[in-house]
């Protein structure tokens, strides 16, 4: 939930040194829900097939800056591909 985010949001900011930067890599969800999608990646590692598990968050941009902003983080820059 978006709760969950500020509380992460909120987290970082209280433990980034003065100066320090926090990293979020996103993109515009195609849907936006409170329930985290689940992703399996299949990799083969030496031979092995392995299953890597994600679970994802569908956040908007616009919430995360509202995040960012409630704890106190600015947004220092913004790049995309």
């Amino acid at each position: 939930s978006y709760g969950r985010v500020q509380s992460c949001f909120g987290n970082v900011a209280a433990h980034l040194r003065p100066g320090g930067s926090f990293l979020v890599e996103g993109h515009e969800p195609d849907v936006v829900g409170d329930a985290p999608v689940r992703i399996e990646v299949p990799l083969h590692i030496d031979g092995v097939r392995q299953v890597y598990r994600l679970s994802l968050l569908p956040v908007p941009q616009a919430r995360l800056d509202s995040a960012a902003a409630h704890a106190g983080l600015v947004v220092a820059a913004r790049w995309q591909d």
